[in-house]
């Protein structure tokens, strides 16, 4: 290793590259290591607070760094665990990744009205439960969340409990469950679905589901206060579920489900907050319940819608973040059963996305996609699952895994993942940035 420097992120991108060379950026509080072409970024030097995470740039050389080392990478086995917890069918809705505790919390659903929630321990490999919140919530009370670095907490997406007086977050400094007033008047119950952090505005939106009212709801990460917006649009109930954050644009896409066989979808621009409505350009041609979340792909900058309605469809479908556009691909998996997936992630070991699979999950193979060459691909997982097994999947930098999160599956003896079988790892602090650790 050459001589260590410390720098501004400034400074370092004006240096010259020399192989071996590794600097403190004191604007990130991370290090980071020159390949002689780029910038490797080296994790978050133990900064406790996580508050400067990696830009795109950081991540994508990651990215090529791995490609250029595993170009053939073609391993892909779902691998059956054995949990040992005492769980219900309908278990959970997505997972959100603690990276100051190497931990994946299983966003609690149906498993709400228990008094053990449960989170996966990275360090171990286990799946460990912890208390529930003092106040109790309700049935499917969440579904999914997101992670605030300037807190360092995770709250779920209020779903059935987004009618309820209190909602819940954890506190990663302690693991504790916590229950909170939000404050934000008489709602609806199955309001949100899903989370996503805005890193430039310090907040957490939630994704709406319902058609009213005209307000809708984020975390002010500088407070935790529950803070209402006029968004000024019209969408339809079970309209969105899950969303995906797009560092390239500063912007939230929200995920179609009820509304995506409707001729103008929404987004959040992050510089003001305002919600957009446009036009998708496929008209009302695209089927009804299409999606169930996106993945965020840094190698092509592309947001790959997951497939949920359209699964048995001739096209699928994502966004070209670099000019905002919607666009098709044909659809080769060999898939006939509609609603297939729900929910996904991305591998950066692999430079792939894993699909969670739903209705898929009891078939012999399971989907994703080659980012390198922008494929579908499809691969036997040689494992027994149920119908409707998986809802989301959460990758693990501390393995190299993506663990499905249990929907129909909780109360089966086992779960699964997918290991990346390399010895290269990513830090914590890249894969629980927004673009990637968003709940669904």
């Amino acid at each position: 290793m050459g001589n260590v420097y410390k720098k501004t992120t400034a400074q370092r991108q004006a240096m010259g590259h020399s192989q071996g060379q590794v600097v403190f950026d004191t604007d990130k509080h991370a290090f980071y290591y020159d390949d002689g072409t780029n910038w490797l970024a080296a994790g978050n030097a133990g900064n406790p607070d996580l508050e400067d995470q990696p830009d795109l740039e950081d991540i994508q050389s990651v990215v090529r760094r791995n490609i250029a080392q595993f170009p053939d990478y073609t391993g892909a086995a779902a691998i059956p665990y054995a949990h040992g917890g005492t769980l219900d069918a309908e278990a959970h809705f997505g997972g959100i990744y603690s990276p100051t505790q190497k931990r994946i919390y299983l966003s609690p659903y149906k498993q709400a009205n228990n008094s053990t929630w449960y989170y996966i321990n990275c360090v171990t490999g286990e799946v460990e439960g912890y208390d529930d919140p003092t106040t109790a919530m309700g049935d499917n009370a969440f579904y999914g969340g997101a992670y605030s670095p300037e807190l360092n907490r995770i709250y779920f997406a209020p779903y059935a409990q987004s009618s309820q007086a209190n909602w819940a977050y954890v506190d990663c400094a302690t693991g504790v469950a916590t229950a909170y007033a939000h404050g934000a008047g008489s709602l609806s119950g199955y309001f949100y679905c899903g989370a996503v952090h805005s890193p430039t505005q310090a907040r957490i939106y939630f994704i709406p589901s319902l058609a009213a009212p005209s307000t809708w709801h984020y975390v002010n990460c500088s407070t935790g206060a529950i803070t209402g917006y006029s968004h000024g649009v019209s969408i339809v109930d079970n309209g969105y579920q899950g969303g995906v954050y797009d560092p390239y644009n500063d912007m939230i896409w929200f995920a179609p489900v009820g509304i995506s066989n409707q001729a103008n979808w929404h987004r959040i621009d992050c510089s003001d907050g305002t919600v957009e409505s446009y036009a998708h350009g496929f008209g009302t041609s695209i089927v009804q319940y299409a999606f169930c979340g996106g993945v965020y792909d840094p190698y092509n900058n592309y947001i790959w819608w997951v497939p949920y309605g359209v699964s048995n469809q001739s096209n699928w479908y994502y966004v070209d973040c670099s000019d905002k556009s919607t666009n098709s691909y044909t659809n080769n998996s060999g898939i006939t059963t509609q609603y297939g997936c729900w929910g996904g992630s991305y591998d950066p070991m692999s430079n792939r996305i894993y699909f969670g699979p739903y209705a898929i999950a009891d078939e012999a193979n399971w989907a994703g996609i080659k980012c390198t060459t922008k494929a579908i691909f499809t691969w036997p997982h040689g494992s027994s699952a149920s119908d409707g097994a998986y809802c989301g999947v959460v990758f693990d930098p501390v393995n190299n895994r993506n663990y499905y999160i249990p929907y129909q599956q909780g109360n089966q003896t086992n779960w699964h993942y997918v290991h990346s079988y390399t010895k290269e790892s990513v830090s914590s602090q890249m894969m629980a940035h927004a673009m990637f650790n968003k709940g669904v």
